[in-house]
């Protein structure tokens, strides 16, 4: 039996590698590029800011790497009803809300940030590391607006409204995020996957096999 759905996972694969950019969403596995190219090598260093927006929990993090080691500090927002099924431009002012308390913490609020993460673990047809539109609303959300928006501009205009000064948004989904902790921690990790309200995966694969890819040319991966 695992071997029949090995076969067919391989199949599904295939024809979601080979999907062109406008037909994708006809495949049954998506295969969606995330437009990151290299994965962390254990020298990075530094303090870093993220928001993980994928359930009822809104998460702010901020991450210190310090000799080689990840040390995480997070805060919980939970995010209301009303804002999950509202307008879409609502949910939005709420997440920028949280940033706003997230650097006040940090004592970085009014400090110019150069860029902040945004996990967004949502259906994206991403078309590039700092734009990503939503596919649609999963987990219980259904804010009106948003669907076949770019939600990493909703995030922009929300934080510009809020006077936020964010200069880049690196927008992935939990499974990247989950690939660029493991590639931290150990450099043979190759693969991301999530097993939660959803299942989602996320691998290294050569730009070359991925039809739907409209980066640049000399991007490998």
């Amino acid at each position: 039996m695992l071997r029949i759905v090995m076969t067919r996972m391989g199949i599904a694969y295939k024809q979601g590698l080979e999907a062109e950019k406008d037909t994708y969403h006809y495949a049954p596995l998506k295969m969606l590029p995330t437009y990151l190219s290299t994965v962390p090598d254990g020298t990075e260093a530094g303090c870093f800011y993220a928001i993980d927006l994928g359930g009822t929990n809104l998460r702010f993090l901020e991450i210190s790497v310090i000799n080689g080691t990840l040390v995480p500090k997070s805060t919980n927002y939970t995010v209301p009803m009303e804002r999950m099924t509202g307008e879409g431009v609502l949910l939005f002012d709420f997440i920028a809300q949280c940033i706003y308390h997230g650097f006040k913490n940090a004592q970085i609020l009014g400090k110019p940030l150069d860029f902040l993460g945004f996990t967004f673990s949502f259906p994206v047809h991403q078309t590039a590391i700092d734009s990503g539109l939503l596919i649609r609303w999963t987990k219980g959300f259904n804010a009106s607006g948003v669907e076949g928006q770019d939600v990493v501009k909703l995030l922009r205009d929300a934080c510009e409204r809020k006077g936020l000064e964010i200069k880049s948004y690196i927008l992935i989904n939990d499974t990247t995020g989950t690939l660029l902790n493991g590639a931290f921690e150990k450099k043979s990790c190759k693969v991301g996957v999530i097993n939660g309200t959803g299942t989602n995966a996320c691998y290294l694969e050569e730009t070359i096999h991925v039809k739907s890819w409209t980066g640049p040319a000399s991007v490998r991966r």
